[in-house]
């Protein structure tokens, strides 16, 4: 056996043999490895030969980003999901799926020294998350930044994309939920003449 082992590795094909399974690999990703030569300006040499890569697209079509509701809404299958969505899939075969926003969602923004927690439903106010803000603040750094504690004022600005969100505007009105992660709080001077606390 280690005499026939040792012929066949000895023959001058035998050092072709990883060759031949690598290019019947590369043979399945050919379009995806052409497009990549040609990007990095690469040519691919195989056994002496320069192949002359046709012009093969891996491109796929770009995939629609999902606009998420508080209501139930079938999901497109070329579609992607944003995370933190109830999703309900059918088991009739039909492979639908329905997503919408949680009637209470949970936003954490960066703010100050610490993140900020807050629950959101549909009919929360962009005050009330202003308010939050102003309330966390002064929690963490015992440092008054509302004039008048009974004032529903607060020292904050909310802003997401550059754009600042309505006080008097909902959630659901300033798509809260799609902006979440762009959340930012802006000092503002307080509507009684307060300071904004040293923390910020």
């Amino acid at each position: 056996q280690n005499a026939r082992r040792r012929r066949r590795n000895s023959s001058p094909l035998a050092r072709y043999s990883w060759p031949r399974r690598a290019f019947g690999r590369l043979i399945m990703c050919l379009p995806c490895a052409a497009r990549q030569a040609r990007a990095f300006g690469y040519t691919l040499d195989i056994f002496g030969l320069i192949l002359v890569l046709p012009d093969y697209s891996c491109a796929f079509p770009a995939l629609e980003q999902f606009r998420a509701s508080y209501e139930w809404q079938e999901v497109p299958l070329a579609a992607t999901v944003p995370a933190g969505l109830e999703i309900r899939l059918s088991l009739d075969g039909s492979h639908k799926r329905v997503a919408r926003i949680p009637p209470t969602w949970r936003l954490m923004a960066p703010l100050g020294q610490g993140i900020l927690r807050f629950d959101v439903t549909a009919s929360t106010r962009i005050q009330e998350v202003e308010a939050a803000a102003a309330a966390h603040v002064q929690r963490i750094s015992g440092v008054a930044v509302v004039a008048d504690s009974s004032s529903a004022s607060t020292c904050f600005m909310v802003w997401a994309h550059g754009e600042r969100l309505r006080a008097d505007f909902t959630a659901e009105q300033v798509r809260l939920f799609e902006r979440q992660r762009r959340i930012e709080f802006r000092p503002r001077p307080c509507a009684g003449g307060g300071e904004i606390g040293a923390a910020i």
